[in-house]
């Protein structure tokens, strides 16, 4: 039976090569799983040595220990990986890790599926236009999610309510507040604007960058339809409020002429100074400018000016006969700058009182403007938060891979998924009786070793949260199902990275909503939203992804097959070419039972002969 492995450098021949393969079924397990060659040894000779490199020298190095590419076998053509384990004398030791192709972007990550990105007109407004529509007449939406993950006692958050997609009756029309700057310059952020995906377009999205149409009973789940994934990433970005000063004491003077002064008959020499500070570089946008000009005066003139690019804004100019004035210009302006660079100064030109007097400031100002900068780095109490005008589902997914996410789909609501051509089946495990069952008995043996599953049991959970939002587990053996019953040391357990957002009040003084419990970016949440209820965006509390309501609908049939059922397990040579027409997936009938392969083991012990190890459950 021919075999080989293509690689970009070149093609290895392993048709004359002993190894043996593991299959494993994903049905029966918590896990997705490749096949995969065991260990196997590769002859290193001139042809291996001029197409992969030296792996025999003692000063080996610009060799690669994994190497991808593609392997023929059993007449299919599979995505693989070699993998170089160890070099002894002139032979390699070697595994092949192939199936790969099956999901083939398994290991992608969330964000980097072909999910939408688009900009609109105003975030503000289209959020609240999909908010009164479900799926799947949009594949996002955005649902009032409530979080305690920002401190709403520092600067930057103490405007915020709790709310991610906030929303308001204003007049009878539903309005999703913005984020704003008063007119003092203080930033009030009071919304986070964050669409949450629908998790069936997630699955669709996946398969189908994958070359495959998602079908089968996942589509039409109850469970799912009404439901739309909350990732906890942040959606949003934060931009730096425009916050700088202008201060100059006594001292900070640029110009100091001496003058003389007649005053009631007598001559004082005193000195004359002038002050200025300017800030410029400034964007287009309207400048509050608060604070005040402190002037201890000798006697004559004394001029205070705000400058706004060149022109004069403010100013007094008086000239005081009476001497020894302690003068305060406090001042609360605003200035609108329009030009694409722009600038404000402020000058002084007074006689000091006291010329070497320095513990007070000339020039005391503060400007804010209501100009935002693409920056994080401002201090706290000038960070905005930024919703932008766009929708961007890559930064609106859990921060885990397509397998990932899958999986925890898999074994929250119990399904399997098996490619045929270019289709994803993804059905619900146990639902069905089997069809198209697989007559096996020309591979089977008389009185294989049978091993009755009664003491099995099984584990069902969800992440650990604390009171009062912790979630039931569930825990199945021969004796029946137990509310959060205790594990045994050999319980199969099966975690679930997911939960659905529980309605509750944040506060004993607040309405009713669904709450991020994880405040994580790494688990699924899901939440119930069936769009608008009395005019608002709120969640419904709806059962049936908790237990024990799930896993009587979802697990109950299933788990008790495998723990009524009965492994067999035998070992058989057989040919090999009509073997590998078998599935993995495969519902055989053999010894009087319909059986459920658990794992295939192949040994090749010839060119076209199998020494296979079969392990099944029957059902």
């Amino acid at each position: 039976m021919e075999i080989k492995f293509y690689a970009a450098e070149g093609v290895i021949d392993l048709s004359n090569v002993e190894f043996s393969t593991q299959e494993e079924n994903s049905m029966l397990s918590d896990q997705t799983f490749t096949k995969f060659f065991f260990p196997f040894d590769i002859h290193v000779d001139d042809v291996f040595f001029h197409t992969f490199g030296d792996y025999l020298s003692d000063e080996i190095k610009d060799v690669k220990s994994k190497i991808d590419g593609y392997l023929f076998h059993e007449n299919k053509t599979h995505k693989a990986v070699l993998n170089i384990e160890n070099v002894e004398d002139n032979v390699i030791t070697a595994q092949i890790d192939y199936g790969l192709e099956e999901i083939p972007n398994f290991d992608k990550k969330l964000s980097e599926l072909p999910l939408p990105k688009f900009t609109v007109n105003d975030i503000h407004l289209h959020a609240a236009e999909i908010m009164a529509k479900t799926w799947p007449q949009v594949n996002y939406n955005f649902p009032k999610i409530y979080t305690d993950r920002y401190d709403r006692d520092s600067d930057v958050w103490d405007a915020f309510e709790g709310y991610y997609n906030n929303t308001k009756i204003e007049n009878g029309v539903l309005k999703v507040p913005n984020n704003y700057i008063d007119g003092g310059g203080n930033i009030f952020n009071v919304n986070i604007i964050h669409p949450c995906p629908h998790p069936i377009y997630l699955l669709k999205l996946g398969f189908k960058d994958a070359g495959f149409d998602l079908v089968g009973d996942i589509l039409a789940d109850p469970d799912l339809q009404k439901r739309w994934v909350f990732s906890g990433t942040e959606y949003f970005t934060m931009k730096a409020q425009t916050k700088l000063y202008a201060e100059a004491t006594q001292m900070d003077f640029y110009s100091d002429e001496a003058t003389t002064l007649l005053l009631n008959g007598y001559f004082y020499k005193m000195r004359k100074r002038k002050y200025s500070r300017t800030v410029d570089n400034l964007k287009p946008g309207n400048y509050k400018v608060q604070g005040s000009f402190r002037i201890k005066s000798f006697y004559g003139r004394i001029t205070c000016r705000v400058i706004s690019n060149g022109s004069v804004f403010w100013e007094h100019d008086v000239y005081y006969e009476q001497g020894f004035q302690d003068k305060s210009f406090p001042l609360d302006l605003t200035i609108p700058l329009n030009q694409t660079t722009n600038s404000v100064s402020f000058f002084v030109e007074f006689i000091p009182l006291n010329p070497d007097a320095s513990d007070y400031n000339v020039i005391g100002f503060q400007l804010t403007s209501d100009v935002l900068l693409d920056s994080n780095a401002g201090t706290e109490d000038t960070k905005a938060v930024n919703n932008p005008n766009e929708v961007d589902l890559t930064k609106a997914v859990p921060d885990m891979t397509f397998g990932e996410f899958v999986n925890i789909i898999k074994n929250w609501l119990n399904y399997d998924f098996t490619p045929i051509g270019t289709k994803i089946y993804m059905n619900r495990l146990g639902k069905n009786e089997p069809s198209n069952v697989v007559d096996f008995s020309k591979f089977a043996v008389k009185n294989p070793k049978k091993t009755f599953l009664s003491k099995r049991s099984f584990k069902l959970k969800f992440p650990d949260f604390d009171a009062p939002y912790k979630i039931n587990s569930m825990y199945y053996d021969v004796d029946g199902k137990k509310l959060n019953g205790q594990e045994k040391e050999d319980t199969n357990v099966i975690e679930i990275n997911g939960y659905p957002l529980p309605l509750a009040k944040p506060k004993e003084n607040l309405p009713l909503c669904a709450i991020d419990v994880a405040e994580s970016s790494d688990v699924v949440g899901l939440v119930y939203y069936d769009g608008l209820i009395a005019g608002v965006n709120d969640s419904k509390d709806v059962p049936g992804l908790v237990f024990p309501e799930l896993f009587d609908k979802n697990w109950l049939r299933w788990l008790r097959q495998r723990i009524r059922g009965i492994k067999f397990e035998w070992s058989k040579e057989v040919n090999a070419e009509e073997f590998s027409l078998m599935s993995i997936k495969d519902h055989i009938f053999c010894n009087n039972n319909i059986h459920l392969f658990a794992t295939l083991n192949k040994e090749k012990t010839g060119d076209n002969s199998y020494i296979v190890d079969i392990v099944t459950e029957t059902i």
